[in-house]
């Protein structure tokens, strides 16, 4: 049996290759067999994610142009409603006057 007191050649160019690509993540050679073995399951989880997500952003436009669908109709509805009313009110107003001048009329001619 020996005892190793220092990283083993291997090992420390391992390290080196890995710190020379920004990579910082792994401290023992069992680290390193633990992430190759368990690599093909984390990225087809990270795919999965990510493909969950572009599905999300993809049905949040759709309910987006949606709404603005519905915003425009309603829009236009109120609009409609509005002008309804104005034109209304505008009749009435026409009414009262033209009734208030013929009361004065009316007012007048009773006088005399």
């Amino acid at each position: 049996m020996c005892n190793t007191y220092n990283m083993i050649g291997s090992l420390s160019t391992l390290k080196s290759n890995l710190e020379d690509n920004n990579i910082y993540d792994f401290k023992s050679l069992k680290e390193v067999i633990d992430f190759q073995s368990s690599f093909a399951t984390k990225r087809q989880q990270l795919i999965s994610h990510h493909e969950n997500l572009i599905k999300q952003e993809i049905n949040i436009k759709t309910e987006l142009q949606h709404l603005d669908e519905a915003i425009e109709t309603q829009r236009q509805q109120s609009e409609k409603v509005i002008i309804d009313e104005i034109d209304k009110l505008k009749e009435q107003l026409n009414i009262s006057t033209n009734n208030s001048s013929k009361n004065y009329f009316k007012i007048l001619t009773k006088y005399f």
